[in-house]
C-alpha cells in the first residue's frame, strides 16, 4: 500500500511537472509573439520612413550597401550562433565562457573581416558587379558596423539559449522602436541619406549590446574576478561542433541576403532592388511565428526536457495552421499598408509579397524541424538542404528573371522552399523514426487552435458575475 503511496505521487508530480512545463512554454511563445508583433510594427515604421526619406534609387543602394555586412556578420562568429543556442542550455556551467568566446569572435574575426571587405572594393574586382557604384565612405561604413553586428548577434542568441526569454523580447524590440524613433528624427528633421541610415543601424547595435551585458553582468562580474570555469577540452568541443554549424550558418542566412547580390549581378536597377527589398522584408516578417515558436522550443530542447521532443509533430501542424492565418492576413492588408506607409511609388512591392509569402508559410516548419535536428547534433542535414535551397533560388533567378524582372526573383524565392522543407521533413523521420502522417495537418489542430485560442480571450464580465 505504502509502494502504490509513493508510485501515485512519483506520477502526480511528473503530472504537475509537465502542467508546468506546458503552460511555462505557452507563456513564452506568448511573450515571444508579442515581442515579434513589437517588431514587426517597429521595423515596418522605420522601414517605411526610410523609404520615403530616400526614394526607391537610394533605398536600392542603400540595400546594397547594408546586405554585404549583415551577409559577413553571421559568418563571423564561426558557428558560434548556433554553439551559443544549444550549448548554453545543454552545458550551463560554461556560459561565462560561451560569453568570452563570442566577445573574441566578435572583436579579431570581425578585424579580419573587415580589412577584406575593404581590401576587395579597394581593388575594383570585376565580381563586384553594380556593387561598384557604392561609395568608399559606404564600405568604410559597412566595415565599422561588422563588429557591432556580429556581438549583437551573438549576444541575442546566448540570452534565448540560457532562456533569458522576456529579456531577450524587451530588448529586440527596444532596439527596434529606437531605430524607428531615430530615423524618424532624421527624415524629418535632418534629411536622411545612406550613410547616415548606416549610422543608425549603428547606434542601435550599440544600445542592444549594452542591455545584453547588462543581462549578461553576473557572468561578467565572475570573468573578471575569476571566477568563471573556463575549460580548454569545451573549447576544442565548440571548435569542433561550430565548424559544421558554420556551414549551416553559411546555407542558411545566404537565403534571407542572396536575393539582393543576385539582383546586383543580373543588373537590376537601383529602384528596382529598391522596390524588390521592401518587398522581401515586409513578406519576412511572416516568419514572426514560427519565429516565436522556435525561439522557445529550441531552448527546451537543449536545456533537456526530453517531455519538448514528443511535442514536435504537434507543434509543426500547429506553427503551419497559424503561418497561413498571418499569411491571410498580410495578402488582405498588405496592398493598403503599402500604399499608405510606404507610398504610391512602393505599390508594386504588394505583387512580390503575394508570391513570396507563399513559400515563407510552407517552410514555416523547417524551424521547428531543424530545432530538432540542431540539438540531435545532426547539423548535416541543415547543411544539405541549406545548399539545396540555394541552388535552387540560383537557378530560378537565372531563368526567371531575363522574362519577368523582379517577380521571377520572388518565384524563385518561394520555389526554392519546397525541396527545403521536403529534405527537413525526410530527415526529421530519418531520425526520430517518425511517420509522415503525423506531420500532416487534420482537423483536430484546427479544433485544438481554436480552443487554445478561446482560452486566452479575457472573459467579460457582467453584472452580477462573469461569463
Amino acid at each position: 500500500m505504502k509502494q502504490k503511496a509513493c508510485e501515485f505521487s512519483t506520477e502526480s508530480c511528473n503530472n504537475s511537472k509537465k502542467v508546468f512545463m506546458k503552460s511555462s512554454m505557452k507563456k513564452d511563445i506568448a511573450y515571444t509573439m508579442s515581442g515579434q508583433v513589437g517588431r514587426l510594427v517597429f521595423a515596418t515604421l522605420a522601414s517605411a520612413l526610410l523609404a520615403r526619406g530616400l526614394g526607391t534609387d537610394q533605398r536600392g543602394l542603400y540595400a546594397m550597401a547594408i546586405a554585404g555586412p549583415n551577409l559577413m556578420a553571421m559568418f563571423i562568429p564561426l558557428g558560434q550562433l548556433q554553439i551559443n543556442q544549444t550549448f548554453a542550455g545543454l552545458h550551463k556551467e560554461y556560459r561565462p565562457q560561451l560569453f568570452v568566446q563570442s566577445f573574441l569572435i566578435a572583436l579579431f574575426v570581425s578585424a579580419l573581416c573587415a580589412v577584406s571587405y575593404i581590401a576587395l572594393f579597394r581593388s575594383q574586382a570585376t565580381i563586384l558587379g553594380n556593387y561598384d557604384q557604392l561609395s568608399f565612405e559606404l564600405v568604410y561604413g559597412g566595415a565599422v558596423l561588422l563588429p557591432f553586428l556580429s556581438f549583437n548577434l551573438l549576444m541575442r542568441e546566448l540570452t534565448r539559449g540560457a532562456e533569458f526569454i522576456q529579456s531577450n523580447v524587451v530588448i529586440t524590440t527596444f532596439g527596434f522602436a529606437l531605430q524607428a524613433v531615430l530615423t524618424g528624427i532624421f527624415v524629418f528633421g535632418f534629411g536622411v541619406g545612406v550613410l547616415e541610415a548606416m549610422g543608425i543601424i549603428l547606434v542601435v547595435n550599440f544600445v542592444t549590446i549594452i542591455g545584453y551585458c547588462w543581462v549578461f553582468r553576473f557572468y561578467i562580474s565572475e570573468i573578471i574576478c575569476r571566477k568563471a570555469k573556463m575549460s580548454r577540452e569545451f573549447f576544442k568541443e565548440c571548435n569542433r561542433v561550430g565548424v559544421q554549424y558554420l556551414l549551416c550558418s553559411v546555407v542558411i542566412n545566404l537565403d534571407s541576403t542572396l536575393p539582393i547580390f543576385v539582383l546586383g549581378y543580373l543588373g537590376a536597377s537601383n529602384a528596382d532592388i529598391g522596390i524588390f527589398a521592401v518587398g522581401f522584408a515586409l513578406a519576412v516578417q511572416m516568419e514572426m511565428v514560427p519565429m516565436s515558436i522556435s525561439q522557445v522550443y529550441l531552448p527546451r530542447l537543449s536545456n533537456g526536457r526530453v517531455g519538448y521532443a514528443a511535442e514536435t509533430p504537434r507543434i509543426f501542424r500547429l506553427t503551419m495552421i497559424s503561418s497561413c492565418f498571418s499569411m491571410l492576413g498580410m495578402l488582405i492588408v498588405g496592398f493598403p499598408l503599402i500604399w499608405l506607409l510606404f507610398g504610391s511609388e512602393y505599390t508594386s512591392s504588394y505583387y512580390l509579397v503575394s508570391v513570396i509569402v507563399p513559400g515563407i508559410v510552407l517552410a514555416s516548419g523547417g524551424r521547428i524541424l531543424t530545432s530538432y535536428l540542431r540539438v540531435a547534433k545532426k547539423p548535416r542535414y541543415e547543411i544539405t538542404s541549406g545548399l539545396l535551397k540555394v541552388a535552387t533560388f540560383c537557378i530560378f533567378s537565372i531563368v526567371l528573371y531575363p522574362a519577368m524582372g523582379i517577380l521571377g526573383v520572388a518565384m524563385a524565392v518561394t520555389l526554392a522552399r519546397l525541396p527545403w522543407i521536403l529534405q527537413l521533413v525526410y530527415a526529421y523521420r530519418k531520425e526520430s523514426g517518425g511517420t509522415f502522417r503525423e506531420l500532416s495537418v487534420c482537423k483536430e489542430d484546427f479544433v485544438l487552435l481554436y480552443r487554445k485560442c478561446m482560452e486566452t480571450l479575457p472573459r467579460r464580465t457582467f453584472i452580477g458575475g462573469t461569463k
